[in-house]
């Protein structure tokens, strides 16, 4: 029993350097520049938007560019601000964080498509956009650093809308001391995203593996089934490519024991029922897109009551305190 509680200590602490090195990295993004979110709808071709492109990613700006909608652009709202590039001017509508909808207008006519004319209107609309978006007041400094640019040929960087829905399937293993061997579930994680910052994740786990206990009068083969959910903190990198996750929740934990006695003894099968509330962290990493990732988390909890197994009358193994661990690997998708 003492060689199970040091392993299982073990076990808990690699989980928590585990848990730093993810939460230091959510720190650090959490510690950056906010991000804003621009979205361009014109030709792709366009000089306008060839040279706004990369005024904006200059100023912070996650920029996404798409072919002018039929209908209006504010229907299809996503991010801080949406530009509409056409021949005849630049316009552009501010967002409301909390209702989505545009509460500021204000156009650009172009006058002249020069290449001279293409530059400063460029410049313009930039420095509106940092001026209205920002909330700061355009430097001259900031002024002549972007006229005095010169044209490059960057692209955008491609931002899909915010999605609302996704969902993680992946293993999770768990880890608990107290003589139990570490067990592998099969996990789903469908994820309800709230805002950018905010995301509510449901957690599903059913066994893939039943690690058995051993001990006088036999041995019994333990499953472990959870059920819960969390609320999670995010942040990303500029591109999407990279997000971290810090957040807390709770699960409910069935536990299934499968005795198999030894002669003179007799076999049976328990289920145990136990709360167990959670912290945890993770990070994904996307897959050439945002919207397909791979991802992995780890949680610190406890079972509320200890889960306790017994033959004979007496405790051979238990599992949920002091701690118990997990770790998973998922495939994250962005469903809607």
């Amino acid at each position: 029993m003492n060689g199970g509680r040091v392993r299982g200590a073990r076990v808990a602490v690699s989980v928590a350097l585990i848990l730093l090195v993810v939460g230091l990295q959510v720190a650090r993004a959490a510690l950056a520049e906010p991000r804003r979110y621009v979205t361009i709808y014109g030709a792709q071709s366009d000089p306008i938007v060839l040279r706004l492109v990369p005024e904006l990613v200059a100023l912070g700006c996650v920029v996404r560019t798409d072919a002018l909608p039929a209908a209006d652009p504010t229907m299809f709202a996503q991010g801080d601000v949406i530009v509409r590039v056409t021949n005849t001017d630049v316009t552009f509508w501010l967002l409301d964080p909390q209702s989505g909808r545009a509460h500021v207008e204000e156009t650009v006519v172009i006058d002249d498509r020069s290449p001279e004319g293409i530059r400063l209107t460029s410049v313009r609309v930039s420095e509106i956009v940092r001026a209205r978006l920002l909330r700061v007041a355009p430097t001259a400094a900031a002024s002549r650093a972007t006229v005095n640019a010169a044209p490059r040929a960057a692209a955008a960087v491609s931002v899909p809308p915010q999605a609302h829905l996704s969902a993680g399937l992946g293993v999770l293993v768990l880890l608990a001391p107290g003589g139990t061997k570490p067990a592998s579930d099969l996990s789903l994680s469908p994820e309800w995203h709230l805002s950018r910052r905010l995301q509510l994740r449901a957690l599903l786990a059913a066994p893939l593996t039943a690690p058995n206990v051993v001990g006088t009068g036999g041995q019994a083969a333990i499953s472990t089934w959870l059920g819960g959910a969390a609320i999670d903190w995010q942040a990303s990198s500029n591109d999407d490519m990279w997000r971290g996750t810090l957040g807390a929740g709770a699960a409910a934990v069935l536990s299934q024991a499968r005795g198999t006695a030894s002669p003179s003894y007799a076999s049976s099968t328990t289920d145990a029922v136990a709360a167990m509330p959670f912290v945890e962290m993770g990070g994904s990493q996307g897959l050439g897109t945002p919207r397909v990732r791979l991802g992995a988390r780890g949680m610190l909890g406890v079972a509320i009551p200890e889960i306790v197994v017994k033959f004979a009358g007496q405790t051979v193994a238990t599992w949920g305190a002091p701690v118990v661990g997990a770790v998973s690997v998922t495939l994250d998708v962005d469903a809607w």
